[in-house]
């Protein structure tokens, strides 16, 4: 195994165990005061192989693993967050758009492989589909990219369009949800 490939490896197994505390932090918080806020967070994987389920099927040969952490707060207008991609961008968080059990998560792009998009923004469609251990597995968009100098932005109607068209691969192992409190008082 390559050097490149070791330090990769450790560089998501390190994400992992940062965005599990933020996460454990986050949902802990959930029934003290505090604004409403609108949240999207979890993490897992997809193994090599797999499909798409929408019209414009798309399939990975890799093991694509991630972690999110994505809160709105309307009261304050702020979006702020970070996700961790499986081949190890990381993405701030600045929007989030909800339809249904569909969020829409955009960000810009911080940190990548690729250093010609780094600046530009990213979009990724998560499905809370319900209660870890159901048989609905939880769902991730492909990743969609431009480059700089374009903004990132969410819409309730982009969030509903089924990640453009692409669908979702279905979680192998992990959890996404999506949380919108409306009150944080008890």
């Amino acid at each position: 195994m390559s050097i490149r490939r070791k330090a990769a490896i450790a560089l998501l197994g390190v994400a992992g165990v940062i965005a599990a505390v933020v996460v454990s932090v986050a949902a802990a918080g959930s029934s003290s005061n505090g604004p409403p806020q609108l949240r999207v967070y979890g993490g897992g994987n997809v193994g090599a192989g797999h499909c798409t389920d929408g019209p414009n099927v798309f399939c990975s040969d890799a093991l694509r693993e991630f972690s999110l952490l994505a809160i709105r707060d309307p009261n304050e207008n702020v979006t702020y967050g970070s996700f961790i991609g499986a081949d190890g961008r990381l993405v701030r968080v600045t929007c989030i758009a909800v339809s249904g059990n569909v969020a829409e998560v955009g960000g810009v792009i911080v940190s990548n492989p690729d250093p010609s998009i780094v600046g530009g923004p990213s979009w990724t469609f998560f499905r809370d589909s319900g209660q870890p251990g159901s048989d609905q597995r939880d769902g991730i968009s492909p990743t969609f990219f431009d480059l700089p100098p374009a903004k990132p932005t969410c819409s309730k109607s982009d969030a509903a369009s089924d990640a453009f068209g692409d669908g979702f691969f279905p979680l192998t192992n992990g959890d996404i949800s999506i949380q919108n409190l409306i009150s944080q008082n008890g």
